[in-house]
């Protein structure tokens, strides 16, 4: 149960992803997010947060560039 309610996040992930608008595939991080294998949880466990990740950049201008990346 828990494997198809993740395989549904993912799925919804992917299609509201202004990103996979661009291409054919979704991006590698995300791939490799959904490729991982979860452990068992608890029956009342309804969400498992695989990618939570962020990059922040200060260019020499001082622009503050953040990358996030999030899969449940």
């Amino acid at each position: 149960m828990i494997l198809r309610f993740l395989g549904l996040c993912f799925v919804i992930a992917v299609a509201a992803l202004p990103v996979a608008a661009f291409g054919d595939e979704a991006p590698l991080w995300l791939q490799q997010a959904a490729a991982l294998k979860v452990p068992a949880y608890d029956k009342k466990t309804s969400t498992v947060v695989l990618v939570d990740e962020s990059t922040m950049t200060v260019g020499e201008d001082g622009r503050v560039t953040t990358v996030s990346s999030y899969a449940v």
